[in-house]
Formats: C-alpha cells, structure tokens, sequence
C-alpha cells in the first residue's frame, strides 16, 4: 500500500482529535505510542521501515504535545525511537 505522506498526517491528526475529545489530554497524561513504519504502509513488522513516514509520525504527535503538555513515551520502531 502506498499512502500518500499527506493521508498519513491527516489521519493521525484525526486520531489524536478523537482520542482527545474522549480522554482530554493534560500534562498528567501518559500517552503511549506503539507502531512500526512498515505497518503505517500495510506491510509486516521491520519489512519497509520509513524516516520520512517516522518524521511525520513524530511531528504530528510533537505538536499535540506543545498544545497539550501530554507526556509521550514510544515503544516503537527504530525509525521513531532514534528520533
């Protein structure tokens, strides 16, 4: 599956907007972020790891965390995680 970058970001925006309206993120929440870039793209675990679908990833959850004051922990691949 090839998504374009733009799908990518926009429905991980979306995600952490519903996420948020049902638990109202706050600089006491612990978010918990688990993926593989290789799954983002519909492939198996380590098969088609991405920095650039990482630095999307990354980006977008940065932003919600200046908003927010969330607390982020990642247990992710290696593309996110060397971030």
């Amino acid at each position: 599956m090839n998504l374009p970058i733009e799908t990518i970001q926009e429905q991980l925006q979306q995600l952490l907007n519903d996420l948020q309206k049902a638990y109202p993120f706050s600089k006491e929440t612990l978010l918990v972020v688990g993926t593989s870039t290789s799954e983002v793209v519909g492939e198996h675990i380590g098969s088609n790891g991405s920095h650039e679908i990482a630095k999307v990833i990354f980006n977008v959850l940065e932003e919600v965390q200046l908003k927010t004051g969330v607390r982020l922990a990642f247990q992710c691949c290696e593309h996110l995680t060397e971030r």
